[in-house]
C-alpha cells in the first residue's frame, strides 16, 4: 500500500523484445485503461535515479 493505493512493481527484461520500450509503454497504458487501472513503465536507469538515497 502506498498512499492508500495498492502498488505493484516489477522489473522486466525486454532485451529480447522486438518492440521498442515506447511501444510497450503505449500498449500497457491502453491495457490499463481497459482494466480501469494505471500502468506505467520506465527504464531502470530512470527509476534508479528517482529513488536514489
Amino acid at each position: 500500500m502506498l498512499s492508500g493505493n495498492f502498488v505493484m512493481m516489477m522489473m522486466v527484461d525486454l532485451a529480447g523484445s522486438a518492440k521498442p520500450l515506447a511501444a510497450v509503454k503505449e500498449e500497457l497504458a491502453a491495457l490499463g485503461d481497459t482494466l480501469d487501472v494505471s500502468i506505467s513503465m520506465m527504464h531502470e536507469r530512470v527509476f534508479s535515479a528517482m529513488h536514489r538515497l
